[in-house]
């Protein structure tokens, strides 16, 4: 059974700048996103993480 995670990533102004549902096994494209720092929100989860894109 395929489990799906809604995932949401801010840029640090806080601005929704992607919204995906993703299984386990498939990773996250972020390739058109600017040079920064983002955040990601898992739907359900209390947590949020942040990356940076180069």
């Amino acid at each position: 059974m395929e489990h799906n995670f809604e995932v949401t990533v801010y840029n640090v102004l806080g601005e929704q700048v992607l919204v995906k549902s993703l299984t386990a096994d498939k990773s996250l494209d972020v390739s058109y996103l600017n040079s920064g720092i983002y955040f990601i929100k898992f739907k359900d989860v209390d947590a949020a993480f942040n990356f940076v894109k180069h």
